[in-house]
């Protein structure tokens, strides 16, 4: 892999200033010209003309772009790319003194300035490296792109008309450099600032896609043909939904064929393709057949979810055996993530993979650097990094350097640039190859974070201190002192309490300091620039106070209150408002034709006895779009109360239909967050009601007034545990089955079902490989034609009880609700 082992070269830099520089003004007022081969000029005129403008605003003068067919003899700034063979074997030995050291790897350049000759040379064997060493000519000068678009635009506010004496030969640390944004949708002005922050900043390397991509190797659709592509969880091959977690049955001969014939695909289509992704989707649903199971390492064969390893190394090597048969020098990725984070340690993986090692979940912390030994996480993401560089070639980091903070939490974000300076000179020292991290936008809090990782993932010897002392006084100039102290206030107290459990980070008392330094650096900062990057400070420190306030007192008057200043900022870098309109203003929406839909069997009531007591209002908390229906007469109102509820960070409204027995819609409405509704309606005919609703990520409750009520679901999404829910067993059963599945052993779920005397007929949970409890129950006689009920709890010392799902046997109507009384069954009244 002739790009990789070049690439991964240690940087080679020799800077000498000279006691002179070169002018880079005549006496005549003209600025030295812009000079490459006439050969070349389609391809590096953009670039020239780029440092023409910055040259202009630099020097103050007038910076020609010249095209020429004899460049290499030529005054003024050189750009040329070249191929060392060539210039080697055909330039005369007085110009070949310039090139005499320019084998360089991808993206590497040489700046040299040659005072006497009044010439500046600035040398690639690629575009990349061109624009690298032009860009490295321009700090030079004191040009800086700390932020995307013009607000992160700095120029020297004087005339700089004198280069200092540069040998320079640089190349990068590591081959592959990118942070990304996550939340799709970004603007073309969004996606343009940015491409250009990361140019000018030498991000880049090799073009690579290793994202979730086993759904697009093994279809969805092709379940109907062959079930046995995906995986059998709980003894059925599980048909992929949507949003589900599930991996394909990679030990199926016939799954391994689909990728291969996947990753031919698209090198045939696209031969200058790096990569092709084999990573598992996003989430769990490992395959749990004998033949998957007997991959995984014998001591965790009975884990859902982790430990899935191995199996994916043998998956991709198998891939990578067939495909570099025909493709050498491409590459198989996927990422180390979740299930898959824990190395194997008895095979290795084929030198045409690249493991992806993500630092997340359990091993994931950037709050604190990966030698910190008081950070758990961390010292566990170490023993797995040294593994998998045991086993693996080619090893990338999969990152997450503006952090994963809850928005309650942002300003603690900034924290992870003083982790990132020592995080990335430890990665290059353990043979780390490439760096991706996921990121989201706030450059208000984050743009340190951005800064550092960039530099450092181009030069990882430059020094944290050069770093930011660089960082701060270009950004803030007589602000930089208090912005300093801003920034490392929120870096020290997040460093010291953020796993420490010792209550509110952020009290009232460090917020005043914290503004008191943002309003001192607003009064210091003198250019229009400086006072704009402060601005994106102050910016998102109130943001950050209103999505607190949000927080600590859920309302929708907070809720509006900080919308209402998020858009005043969607155009401004200081929040990212495509993640904030992703946490705060996700439009949840019902589909009335869905499952949820009451299709129009009769059904009457099981009793027409009014309930003996009243029953519990808050008798389980749902997730997702259900559907819920009730019998009423002509002239009856119809009331039905219902609650959103919030679940961790999610600020999602609560959406919801009523539809008339013929289908029309009589009331439509949302419900706000932590906020409860009374849905009243007088019924225009006898019959049964349909109300669907949806909470998006959150949960929501609901009752009636109305005495006959019943959820209408195949399949339940549920929220923590609930109060009896009663169903109906028709007559003639003599056995019935129930499923309940959760993400254990994280999110563990018991289940006690009771038959219509009270006894107990069965009681299990989920905590166990499988994550499912489903039971068969026998229906002894006279206990048929009758309402059974269940309970859902938790499970003491195995996890929480939050997700889970419940599904009823084929042999069960899909109704449950809150009392007998109150069931409706199938039938004509």
């Amino acid at each position: 892999m002739p790009r990789l082992a070049t690439m991964s070269c240690a940087i080679i830099m020799a800077c000498a200033v000279a006691q002179g520089s070169l002018s880079l003004v005549g006496p005549d007022g003209q600025g030295l010209p812009i000079v490459f081969p006439a050969v070349q000029a389609e391809q590096l005129r953009p670039l020239a003309e780029e440092v023409q403008r910055y040259l202009t605003r630099c020097t103050g003068a007038q910076h020609a772009v010249s095209p020429s067919e004899r460049p290499r003899e030529a005054r003024g700034i050189l750009l040329d790319l070249f191929s060392w063979p060539e210039i080697r074997n055909k330039l005369p030995p007085e110009q070949l003194q310039l090139y005499g050291y320019c084998d360089l790897p991808a993206e590497g350049f040489v700046v040299r300035t040659l005072a006497k000759q009044r010439r500046v040379c600035i040398l690639a064997e690629d575009l990349a490296g061109l624009r690298f060493g032009a860009y490295t000519m321009l700090e030079a000068l004191g040009v800086r792109w700390l932020f995307p678009g013009e607000v992160g635009e700095v120029v020297p506010a004087q005339p700089m008309r004198a280069l200092p004496d540069l040998d320079l030969k640089q190349s990068p640390d590591f081959e592959h450099r990118n942070i990304w944004y996550a939340y799709g949708g970004r603007t073309q002005k969004e996606r343009s600032e940015y491409a250009a922050w990361q140019r000018h900043n030498k991000m880049g390397g090799v073009r690579a896609h290793i994202g979730h991509n086993l759904a697009r190797v093994v279809p969805p659709k092709l379940y109907d043909a062959h079930p046995e592509y995906f995986p059998l969880i709980g003894g059925e091959r599980r048909r992929p939904g949507h949003g589900d977690g599930w991996q394909p049955c990679t030990s199926n001969p016939e799954v391994v064929q689909l990728a291969i014939q996947a990753a031919l695909k698209a090198f045939d289509a696209d031969p200058t393709s790096f990569m092709y992704s084999l990573s598992p989707n996003d989430g769990y649903g490992w395959c749990q057949c004998d033949k998957c199971r007997a991959l995984d390492p014998p001591d965790h064969r009975d884990s859902a979810n982790q430990y899935k390893a191995r199996r994916m190394v043998i998956f991709a090597n198998q891939v990578a055996e067939a495909v570099s048969k025909k493709y050498p020098h491409k590459y198989l990725g996927f990422y180390a993530y979740a299930g898959t984070v824990e190395p194997p340690e008895d095979l290795k993986v084929h030198p045409n993979v690249i493991v992806g090692l993500a630092h997340y979940g359990y091993v994931g912390c950037n709050y604190h650097a990966l030698t910190d030994a008081n950070c758990k996480n961390n010292r566990k993401f170490l023993e797995y990094l040294e593994g998998w560089a045991k086993i693996c070639n080619h090893l990338w980091l999969r990152e997450y350097y503006t952090t994963l903070a809850r928005p309650y939490m942002g300003l603690t974000r900034v924290a992870a640039a003083r982790s990132i300076a020592q995080d990335i000179p430890y990665l290059k020292a353990h043979h780390v190859l490439g760096i991706n991290s996921e990121s989201v936008r706030p450059w208000g809090i984050c743009g340190l974070n951005f800064y550092v990782a960039a530099r450092l993932m181009w030069d990882s010897s430059l020094k944290e201190q050069d770093i930011l002392a660089d960082y701060y006084i270009h950004a803030y100039g007589p602000a930089a002192g208090e912005m300093r102290a801003y920034f490392t206030t929120i870096q020290d107290l997040t460093q010291d309490k953020i796993h420490a459990g010792a209550g509110e980070i952020f009290t009232p008392e460090v917020r005043a300091q914290l503004k008191a330094h943002l309003d001192s650096a607003a009064r210091l900062a003198q250019t229009e620039g400086q006072k704009a990057r402060v601005k994106l400070a102050q910016d998102y420190f109130h943001y950050f106070t209103l999505v607190r306030k949000l927080a600590k007192q859920p309302s929708e008057a907070a809720r509006r209150e900080l919308l209402s200043f998020a858009k005043s900022l969607q155009d401004s870098i200081a929040i990212d408002y495509r993640y904030h309109r992703a946490v705060f203003e996700r439009v949840v929406k019902v589909r009335p034709e869905g499952p949820s839909r009451y299709a129009g069997e009769p059904l009457r009531p099981l009793t027409t006895a009014a309930p003996q007591a009243a029953p519990p209002a808050s008798w389980c908390t749902l997730r997702g779009q259900h559907g819920v229906v009730l019998l009423a007469r002509k002239g009856e109102q119809i009331q039905l109360k219902v609650r959103n509820r919030q679940l961790g960070r999610y600020h999602d409204p609560l959406a919801y239909v009523l539809l008339a027995p013929d289908g029309k819609q009589l009331a439509s409405g949302n419900v706000g967050l932590n906020d409860q509704q009374t849905v009243a309606q007088e019924a225009p005919a006898d019959g049964i009601y349909n109300f669907i609703a949806s909470a998006g990520s959150n949960g929501w409750q609901v009752d009636a007034a109305n005495q006959h009520f019943c959820l209408r679901a195949k399949e339940l999404k549920l929220l923590f545990g609930s109060r009896k829910m009663y169903f109906y067993v028709p007559p003639g059963t003599t056995e019935f089955s129930l499923s309940l599945t959760s993400a254990a052993p994280g999110e563990t779920t018991a289940m006690t079902i009771y038959a219509p005397d009270g006894t107990v007929a069965a009681r299990g949970n989920t905590n166990n490989r499988t994550g499912q409890f489903a039971p068969k129950i026998p229906v002894p006689p006279g206990q048929d034609g009758r309402a059974w009920s269940l309970r859902l709890s938790g499970v003491k010392g195995a996890g929480v009880c939050e997700d889970s799902k419940l599904v009823l046997g084929s042999e069960l109507p899909p109704y449950l609700t809150n009392a007998p009384e109150r069931l409706l069954i199938p039938g004509r009244p």
